[in-house]
Formats: structure tokens, sequence, C-alpha cells
């Protein structure tokens, strides 16, 4: 058949020991990890990252000792199966990345299995189950510039949201993301006009606001309780900031 269609999909929660994978691939494959950990070729991806293995390139991958990942895994056959992916935007030189539509790749999953589960299978749903999957990607890949920016801005502001007490290092936030931080500073700055670290500042001074205003806690004690162990350091940020000392800030207040 000259197109491309699927032969297997598959779910799959991996154990730790699960063996490694190092093979000259003898079809495509994709698999979409929606938990966990685990490297390919070396990289190591995470929950909402996919990767590619190409037939006849050679691929390895692994799980996460300590957290091992879980995958909807799909293999692809066809006469012209790399053609096909060239107009899904599929390079041989990009063997992984993100995707963002885990709830459409679990329906479509329900439908596979639902239709083997009967015989209801052909090689026509096989084919339009391909195209409709890389179809995701296709639609992704357009808005790539708009979605992923603001993907990756909103990813790390919901972080400093909800963890500005705790010790922060950009550097950490980037690894995580698998992305460099002068990319993450670059890409935030232009949607947010200011750079990730002055975000979380300012974040840790409107709780610290509010706790000075609300709250009988020592200058000490509220410091800490917005990420900052050193209290002096703490005050000389917030006078700069304020113009006033925390304690002259709560006696005006």
């Amino acid at each position: 058949m000259k197109d491309i269609y699927i032969q297997q999909f598959e779910f799959e929660r991996c154990s730790a020991n699960k063996r490694k994978y190092d093979i000259i691939m003898p079809h495509t494959a994709i698999h979409y990890i929606t938990d966990g950990y685990g490297y390919f070729n070396g990289v190591r991806l995470g929950k909402g990252q996919y990767f590619c293995t190409f037939e006849n390139h050679k691929s390895m991958w692994y799980p996460d000792k300590d957290n091992p990942w879980s995958y909807y895994f799909v293999d692809l056959y066809g006469d012209d199966a790399c053609g096909i992916l060239k107009k899904y935007e599929f390079d041989k030189s990009k063997t992984h990345g993100h995707f963002d539509f885990c709830d459409e790749l679990e329906l479509l999953f329900k439908l596979f299995k639902t239709k083997q589960s009967k015989e209801e299978i052909n090689k026509e749903f096989l084919v339009a189950t391909a195209h409709t999957l890389l179809s995701f990607h296709n639609v992704k890949n357009k808005n790539e510039n708009v979605s992923e920016s603001e993907r990756i801005v909103n990813e790390v502001k919901n972080y400093l949201d909800h963890n500005y007490h705790r010790k922060i290092k950009v550097e950490d936030i980037a690894s995580d993301m698998f992305l460099s931080r002068g990319y993450i500073r670059n890409v935030f700055f232009e949607k947010m006009g200011m750079s990730p670290k002055a975000y979380l500042q300012s974040v840790r001074f409107d709780a610290a606001c509010s706790l000075l205003k609300t709250t009988n806690y020592t200058v000490a004690e509220i410091a800490r309780s917005v990420g900052y162990d050193d209290q002096l350091g703490f005050s000389k940020l917030f006078s700069k900031k304020y113009g006033v000392s925390p304690s002259e800030y709560r006696k005006e207040m």
C-alpha cells in the first residue's frame, strides 16, 4: 500500500528494569510519553514529549531507573511512509519534541482498541487512524511559534506562582523542561516584559506584603516563607523596591 498505516497501537507502563532497546529499526514508530522519564538516543525525555524512530535508522531508548516512563506507541508502515511523514513536517533530523494532544491521543487509542476487539479493523481504518494521529502534529507545527512560546511561559509562570517559597534557579527549570536558560529567559521576557527572575521576585514581594499586612509573623519568618533565608538580604531588596523597610511598611499599612 503506497500510503502510511498503523500496524500496532499500544500503551505500556514500563518497569525500571525494562531492557534497553539499541537496534536498527525495521519500521517507523512514534512513542508519546504520558508519565515518568526515560532516555532516547542519550536525551532525557519526560511527560508531554514524543520520540520518533525511523525505519533503517539505529535508535536506543530505555526508562529512567527512579521514575520509569509510560507511553503510547504506534508502529507505522507503508511503501511511502517516509514520504507521508515529510508531508506532516516530520524530519529525521528532529527525532523528538513536545506534544499537547494527550486527550485526543487517548480517545484515538480507545477507538482503535474498541474496533480491534470487535474485529472491525480494516486497512482503510488503519490508514485513517495514521493520518488522524499525524494531523495532530501538523496542526501543532503550524502554530508552533505561538503555542510553544505560550506553553513555555505559562509553565514557567505556574511553577513560580506555586513554588516561590522554595530555592529556585532558572537553570533548574530549564533543565526540567529540556531547554536552555537563555531560551526560556528570552521567550519569557518577550511575553511578560521581564525576566523569570524578576517575575519571581515580584511574586515573592506580593506574598511578603500580604503577610506583613495581615499577620504578626516576624520579618525573618516572612522572609523564609517567601524564599529568602537571609533576612538582611530580603530587607535590602524590599527597601529598594518599596522605599521603606519591611517593618516600616507594616507600620504604614
